[in-house]
Protein backbone atom coordinates (compact mmCIF):
# COMPACT_ATOMS: atom_id res chain seq x y z
CA UNK A 1 0.00 0.00 0.00
CA UNK A 2 2.85 2.32 0.83
CA UNK A 3 4.44 1.78 -2.53
CA UNK A 4 1.22 2.87 -4.30
CA UNK A 5 0.98 5.99 -2.13
CA UNK A 6 4.62 6.87 -2.70
CA UNK A 7 4.20 6.25 -6.44
CA UNK A 8 1.19 8.56 -6.50
CA UNK A 9 3.08 11.18 -4.50
CA UNK A 10 6.02 10.94 -6.90
CA UNK A 11 3.64 11.25 -9.84
CA UNK A 12 1.93 14.31 -8.33
CA UNK A 13 5.31 15.87 -7.55
CA UNK A 14 6.50 15.18 -11.11
CA UNK A 15 3.35 16.75 -12.56
CA UNK A 16 3.80 19.82 -10.32
CA UNK A 17 7.43 20.16 -11.39
CA UNK A 18 6.43 19.78 -15.04
CA UNK A 19 3.70 22.43 -14.70
CA UNK A 20 6.04 24.85 -12.90
CA UNK A 21 8.71 24.32 -15.53
CA UNK A 22 6.20 24.95 -18.32
CA UNK A 23 4.99 28.12 -16.62
CA UNK A 24 8.56 29.35 -16.21
CA UNK A 25 9.34 28.50 -19.84
CA UNK A 26 6.25 30.39 -21.00
CA UNK A 27 7.32 33.43 -18.97
CA UNK A 28 10.80 33.32 -20.47
CA UNK A 29 9.40 33.00 -24.00
CA UNK A 30 7.12 35.97 -23.38
CA UNK A 31 10.00 38.05 -22.03
CA UNK A 32 12.14 37.08 -25.02
CA UNK A 33 9.39 38.01 -27.46
CA UNK A 34 8.72 41.32 -25.71
CA UNK A 35 12.41 42.22 -25.64
CA UNK A 36 12.78 41.47 -29.37
CA UNK A 37 9.69 43.54 -30.09
CA UNK A 38 10.88 46.47 -27.96
CA UNK A 39 14.37 46.42 -29.47
CA UNK A 40 12.84 46.48 -32.95
CA UNK A 41 10.66 49.42 -32.00
CA UNK A 42 13.61 51.28 -30.46
CA UNK A 43 15.73 50.73 -33.56
CA UNK A 44 12.96 51.91 -35.87
CA UNK A 45 12.31 54.93 -33.62
CA UNK A 46 15.96 56.00 -33.64
CA UNK A 47 16.19 55.49 -37.40
CA UNK A 48 13.04 57.60 -37.92
CA UNK A 49 14.43 60.40 -35.75
CA UNK A 50 17.65 60.47 -37.77
CA UNK A 51 15.74 60.49 -41.05
CA UNK A 52 13.44 63.24 -39.75
CA UNK A 53 16.32 65.53 -38.77
CA UNK A 54 18.11 64.87 -42.06
CA UNK A 55 15.02 65.73 -44.08
CA UNK A 56 14.36 68.78 -41.89
CA UNK A 57 17.87 70.14 -42.48
CA UNK A 58 17.66 69.47 -46.23
CA UNK A 59 14.23 71.11 -46.34
CA UNK A 60 15.46 74.22 -44.57
CA UNK A 61 18.44 74.43 -46.91
CA UNK A 62 16.20 73.99 -49.97
CA UNK A 63 13.76 76.60 -48.66
CA UNK A 64 16.53 79.13 -48.15
CA UNK A 65 18.04 78.37 -51.56
CA UNK A 66 14.67 78.70 -53.33
CA UNK A 67 13.91 81.80 -51.26
CA UNK A 68 17.15 83.43 -52.36
CA UNK A 69 16.40 82.47 -55.96
CA UNK A 70 12.92 84.08 -55.93
CA UNK A 71 14.16 86.87 -53.61
CA UNK A 72 11.76 86.04 -50.77
CA UNK A 73 12.50 83.52 -48.03
CA UNK A 74 8.80 83.18 -47.28
CA UNK A 75 8.09 81.99 -50.82
CA UNK A 76 10.91 79.48 -50.54
CA UNK A 77 9.35 77.94 -47.45
CA UNK A 78 5.89 78.01 -49.04
CA UNK A 79 7.16 76.21 -52.15
CA UNK A 80 8.89 73.50 -50.12
CA UNK A 81 5.84 73.07 -47.86
CA UNK A 82 3.56 72.84 -50.88
CA UNK A 83 5.85 70.25 -52.45
CA UNK A 84 5.73 68.11 -49.30
CA UNK A 85 1.95 68.45 -49.09
CA UNK A 86 1.49 67.33 -52.71
CA UNK A 87 4.01 64.50 -52.33
CA UNK A 88 2.31 63.24 -49.15
CA UNK A 89 -1.13 63.40 -50.76
CA UNK A 90 0.00 61.48 -53.86
CA UNK A 91 1.90 58.96 -51.72
CA UNK A 92 -1.22 58.37 -49.61
CA UNK A 93 -3.42 57.88 -52.66
CA UNK A 94 -1.01 55.44 -54.30
CA UNK A 95 0.37 53.50 -51.34
CA UNK A 96 -2.11 54.06 -48.46
CA UNK A 97 -3.76 50.64 -48.50
CA UNK A 98 -0.47 48.81 -49.04
CA UNK A 99 1.15 50.55 -46.07
CA UNK A 100 -1.77 49.67 -43.79
CA UNK A 101 -1.56 46.03 -44.86
CA UNK A 102 2.23 45.88 -44.42
CA UNK A 103 2.15 47.40 -40.93
CA UNK A 104 -0.80 45.23 -39.91
CA UNK A 105 1.05 42.09 -41.02
CA UNK A 106 4.23 43.29 -39.30
CA UNK A 107 2.48 43.81 -35.96
CA UNK A 108 0.74 40.44 -36.17
CA UNK A 109 3.97 38.63 -37.03
CA UNK A 110 5.89 40.36 -34.22
CA UNK A 111 3.23 39.56 -31.63
CA UNK A 112 2.80 35.96 -32.74
CA UNK A 113 6.46 35.03 -32.31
Amino acid sequence: MKSNESSIELLVESVENYANTNIELSKLKMIHSASKWMSSIATIFIFCILIFFSIAMLSIAASIWIGNYVESLAYGFIFVGGFYFCAAFIFYLVFGAKIKAIFGDLVVSMLSK
